[in-house]
């Protein structure tokens, strides 16, 4: 299986999860999201959740390891905040946009303290 199949059978899944919770999720980019990328999930045009994957070869064989972080509840302002502060230790300066991200808690209207 190629990584984008991964990617494509990965999202696929967590959309029909998020279906059942009757929420339509889509994928794709999301512009002034941190770590933005074509697999992103996507709700409300916003990102809840990214995807990465490793490649690994060993004897002849390749496994391709995908998974998804999904943002539960948090604070999109203080994740952003925190990301920028390290993102400027290591020489990088990007700017993000909290109102590109959004959590399970905020789509589904709960407050969690």
């Amino acid at each position: 299986m190629q990584p984008n199949e991964s990617y494509a059978e990965l999202t696929a899944l967590l959309q029909s999860a998020f279906r059942k919770l009757q929420v339509e999720a889509f994928v794709g980019p999301i512009a002034g999201a941190y770590c933005d990328g074509n697999y992103n999930l996507c709700l409300n045009g916003k990102k809840i959740a990214g995807t990465a994957s490793r490649i690994i070869r060993r004897k002849n064989h390749t496994a391709h390891i995908c998974h998804a972080s999904i943002a539960v509840y948090g604070s999109p302002d203080k994740d952003i905040s925190l990301i920028g502060r390290f993102e400027r230790r290591v020489g990088l300066d990007k700017e993000y946009a909290t109102t590109s991200h959004t959590s399970v808690a905020n789509i589904m209207g709960l407050s969690i303290a």
